[in-house]
């Protein structure tokens, strides 16, 4: 938007370089402005945003001001609207999703590296905080890679120790109590698709390098038998935890981590990504 020049904002304010807020009552007609500052060839342009001596002033994150430069993710509150600033080129490579959905720089980043990733047979570490979409990244990967089979989810803090590795591999009729029937298991379910491996860092150490063989051998052995079964897998882990830590304190084999690190992909938090968070309320809870 802001190429070079001045920006206004206002109620009454035109032309398209201008932001127009006609329906805030409370935003003067020409409210404040933004000034591109040019600092030289080797620096990028500074703002600076001036009140044009509005009625109801001008704030940046809260606080009143009446002239201040303005920095990346700054907020500005002019009336009863929201602007908030961003500093990127003005051609931002991005790629489309319906399901990793945002505006923001850190959400085109991170459509770019899962296309990217999609199409490689690497394993993915998807990494990032509860709630920020792991399992719909992990859905968008699987659906992007073009791989015939399905993509199955186990949540690996979820199933007992117990019953870990017949979940994960399956067994054979009668290889343990109440055994009645066989079980395939999650990774021959996920035979030529994705196995999503989610919350891996609570992954039993016992099981884990049996995981680490199925990964390098490509075939698992099913609880009760003594036959590989050759399993065409695509392995996708995510964690809100510290891998690193894990293994500094032996809860994690290292060995697992060096491979399941294949592509590593952070998922950013809203608060880095505050635009998206009005859109997204929007879509969640639209109007009747």
């Amino acid at each position: 938007l802001l190429g070079g020049g001045s920006v206004l904002l206002g109620r009454s304010v035109r032309g398209d370089s201008n932001i127009r807020l006609a329906s805030d009552r409370r935003a003067s007609e020409v409210h404040a402005e933004i000034i591109t500052k040019r600092t030289g060839r080797s620096h990028a342009p500074k703002l600076l945003l001036q009140d044009r001596d509005s009625s109801n002033g001008t704030f940046v994150n809260g606080r009143r001001v009446h002239q201040t430069d303005l920095k990346d993710g700054d907020v500005v509150r002019i009336g009863d609207s929201f602007v908030m600033a961003r500093m990127r080129p003005a051609r931002v490579q991005d790629v489309s999703s319906d399901l990793i959905r945002g505006t923001s720089p850190a959400m085109a980043k991170l459509r770019c590296e899962l296309a990217s990733a999609a199409l490689r047979p690497d394993t993915v570490l998807l990494l990032g905080e509860s709630g920020v979409g792991k399992d719909i990244a992990a859905q968008w990967l699987h659906r992007q890679s073009g791989r015939p089979g399905r993509l199955v989810a186990m949540n690996c803090a979820a199933i007992p120790n117990d019953l870990a590795e017949s979940q994960l591999f399956g067994h054979e009729v009668g290889a343990f109590s109440g055994a009645q029937r066989a079980n395939q298991g999650f990774f021959r379910a996920a035979h030529r698709g994705t196995l999503f491996l989610d919350e891996i860092i609570d992954m039993p150490m016992t099981l884990q390098p049996k995981l680490l063989r199925a990964l390098e051998e490509q075939a698992i052995t099913p609880v009760g038998s003594t036959v590989p079964v050759p399993c065409d897998v695509r392995v996708i882990a995510a964690t809100n935890g510290d891998v690193p830590q894990a293994v500094a304190d032996q809860r994690f084999r290292g060995e697992l981590f060096a491979r399941l690190r294949g592509i590593v992909i952070r998922l950013p938090p809203l608060r880095e990504r505050r635009e998206d968070i009005l859109p997204l309320l929007y879509d969640e809870f639209p109007d009747p």
